[in-house]
């Protein structure tokens, strides 16, 4: 009977906590109210309090849900939400007259199946329905979906990190005792109700993390003050991240956090029609403890959008702008009739921001220095914007802040153009533009600090497969350091990016159309794409880079290779298509991810391995190596679709805990002919009788006794 449970467990399938049909059962009638207790069984199915609201419940009417006492256990919201739902702290004088606590054991779920009404979670305005939430002490990992999730309280002892895409709005005074992290699509928001009839001043939480997320400071029902007592960290990512703060005409509105914190290649976006005036009524101000740094009295990497409008960056609708820094006002935007200069020319001041009108043609013919660029393209006309240079003459950015406006109208090839070579100096370059509609680059691009390529678009929003051209006509460039490209970038020259004795690593979170390039490592989680024909390849790791993608490569042109180069080891775990195959040169290439079309051919001297897929075949030259990998104890196991052929020396990384043959290497068509030699680690090799899956034993190390 024993061997019969085990086996029948054994089948069963398992299931996730959204599949479970257990939970809470109570509901108001459609059109009605109806309170219910939290801690009673008889609301719960089977009578289990469980905290898990599941699929196959429904909330329709007005639903108050109260606590009795404190009470620990999962959160976990699968439901259709079609009528509000509220859970709180029980209020019935003789039984409970106090806040109480909900201890989150688990990550907390907030993923309904619909959602068309408000889910509140504790309450504002009276003390004895207060509920707090206290994560354990751990960092809680809030899954979130939905935009209508409404938080009063407090969450304690833990940090939070939000995933998923929806709106948290915290509502009056509630906030966090530790550290929050926004993930992309997300937006941690503020909100009041007519009950709040004083003034907000509150310390929202620590520190807190945007990743292409945003943070929306909004006065709807009296003034507020904010703090975030740490920094304000922004990471690299597609687009930018946005805090947005909005006052109304009678209220005031102003955030404090500790400093500002920016990864390399991130951008950030201010937005907010009334944001960096004197601080009073009809004011919303941003301030740091410790003030940004600034070059030439701007911010770099920071943008602004003097703007409410829920777009956020630029559209045809509005201008975004540069931002300083006043310890009076806060994050101020440039304003765009005061604080630029029209016109480039040989008197320019070398600190002076450059913002050129609309069909301006300009062409500098000596070394000239600014502060910070700005092309403007109008929408109404067909003739764009266009600075050039000439006699090797170049255009030193000190802030290195380059943006370009949105093209709307662009035909007849008249693109905006950046054909000056710029030099960005030793501080981080950013070219900004939009994507969606087409913009040039002629001019060749220097500095010492790496370049960011991007565009402030919402959190959501997709990244177009069109932006900035760079193409065969565009200089040479020098440049080294770093390089994001965080939206869409084609590039038709083999020499823009940083490769060889130009050192620095691409990161690519957005969209690179390559026509052709080498590089050192490529990095990032965006897309790459190859249509053109020609037979030029694209090239990685150069200056024996290291690499990490884990984005997907797609080839469409059978002439172009994906070509590897150097002694550097590139991974990829995302999605390779192509129209002709992976060869790897030198060094070694991990497939984590699959390989959907393309054979891949591995020369002498080069390493091959990882624990993806392979659609095609796999070609060992002799003098290659199989490189096994190990995680937590386990060897790694390739899988082809196709042949397997050659031969190969198998490397066993270090770590293998098992002293049992695990596979490694798997071929749904024929490893026949394949040859594989002991190599590194490796105590036993042995294919399988069919041929089709080869096995590994690790080499035993250490001392070992036998006792008879």
């Amino acid at each position: 009977m024993k061997t019969l449970m085990t086996a029948v467990v054994a089948m069963m399938p398992i299931m996730t906590m959204a599949e479970i049909a257990t939970g809470w059962t109570q509901s108001a009638a459609s059109g009605g109210k109806a309170t219910y207790y939290f801690n009673d069984p008889d609301n719960w199915v089977n009578g289990e309090v469980n905290g898990v609201f599941s699929e196959d419940f429904t909330a329709v009417g007005e639903t108050t849900i109260c606590l009795t006492n404190d009470w620990s256990g999962a959160l976990k919201i699968y439901s259709s939400l079609a009528g509000k739902v509220t859970l709180q702290t029980a209020y019935v004088k003789g039984v409970c007259e106090s806040a109480r606590t909900y201890t989150i054991t688990d990550d907390i779920d907030l993923l309904p199946s619909s959602m068309t009404a408000d889910f509140t979670f504790g309450n504002s305005y009276n003390a004895g329905n207060k509920l707090g939430l206290d994560l354990g002490g751990v960092t809680r990992r809030i899954n979130i979906s939905g935009a209508r999730w409404i938080f009063s309280n407090r969450m304690t002892n833990g940090d939070v990190v939000f995933n998923g895409s929806g709106t948290f709005t915290l509502r009056s005074a509630a906030g966090f005792d530790g550290n929050v992290t926004l993930c992309p699509g997300l937006i941690l928001a503020l909100g009041y109700t007519s009950s709040d009839k004083s003034a907000v001043n509150v310390t929202r939480a620590k520190n807190i993390t945007l990743n292409r997320s945003q943070l929306t400071l909004a006065t709807t029902q009296v003034s507020s003050s904010n703090t975030f007592a740490g920094r304000l960290k922004v990471e690299n990512s597609t687009g930018c991240s946005v805090v947005y703060s909005k006052a109304s005409d009678t209220l005031e509105e102003s955030t404090t956090f500790g400093s500002l914190e920016m990864d390399r290649g991130a951008m950030l976006l201010f937005r907010g029609a009334r944001m960096g005036k004197t601080a009073g009524a009809g004011s919303s101000n941003v301030y740091f403890t410790e003030a940004p740094a600034m070059i030439g009295g701007i911010v770099p990497g920071v943008i602004a959008a003097p703007t409410d409008s829920d777009t956020s960056g630029m559209n045809a609708s509005y201008d975004q702008t540069l931002a300083a820094y006043d310890s009076a006002m806060g994050v101020v935007p440039l304003a765009l009739d005061t604080d630029y200069v029209t016109e480039l020319t040989d008197s320019t001041p070398a600190t002076a921001n450059v913002r050129l009108p609309n069909a301006t043609e300009v062409t500098i013919e000596k070394d000239t220095t600014i502060n910070s660029l700005y092309l403007v393209t109008d929408s109404s006309s067909d003739t764009f914007t266009k600075v050039a240079s000439t006699n090797g003459a170049v255009l030193k950015v000190t802030s290195g802040m380059v943006l370009v406006g949105y093209p709307v109208k662009a035909g007849n090839y008249k693109y905006p153009n950046l054909a000056a070579a710029i030099d960005f100096g030793n501080v981080p370059g950013y070219i900004i533009y939009h994507t969606g509609k087409r913009s040039q680059m002629d001019g060749s691009i220097h500095g010492t600090a790496g370049v960011t390529f991007a565009t402030p678009i919402g959190i959501t929003a997709a990244v177009a497969t069109s932006g900035l051209y760079c193409g065969s006509g565009m200089g040479e460039s020098t440049y080294t350091g770093d390089t994001f490209v965080n939206t869409a970038l084609s590039i038709g020259t083999a020499n823009c990016f940083p490769h060889g004795k130009r050192t620095g690593d691409v990161y690519v979170n957005g969209y690179l159309l390559g026509d052709n390039f080498t590089i050192n490592g490529l990095y990032g989680s965006g897309s790459i794409t190859r249509a053109s024909s020609g037979g030029k390849s694209m090239t990685l790791g150069d200056n024996d880079a290291d690499g990490d993608f884990s984005g997907n490569i797609t080839i469409t042109d059978s002439g172009a290779k994906l070509h590897k180069i150097g002694k550097g080891r590139q991974r990829f775990s995302g999605t390779l298509t192509l129209n002709s195959e992976i060869d790897v040169e030198a060094g070694s290439v991990i497939i984590d991810g699959s390989v959907a079309q393309g054979a891949v051919k591995i020369s002498s001297g080069a390493a091959f391995g990882g624990n993806g897929a392979i659609a095609t075949s796999v070609d060992f030259a002799e003098g290659s190596t199989f490189a096994v990998e190990v995680s937590d104890g386990t060897m790694s196991c390739l899988k082809v679709t196709g042949a397997v052929t050659g031969s190969a020396t198998v490397s066993l990384a270090d770590g293998a805990t098992c002293s049992l043959e695990q596979p490694i290497l798997m071929s749904e068509t024929s490893m026949a002919g394949a040859v594989f030699a002991k190599g590194t680690n490796v105590g036993r090799l042995r294919l399988s009788d069919d041929g089709l899956t080869l096995y590994a034993t690790p080499k035993l190390k250490g001392l070992f006794i036998i006792i008879r």
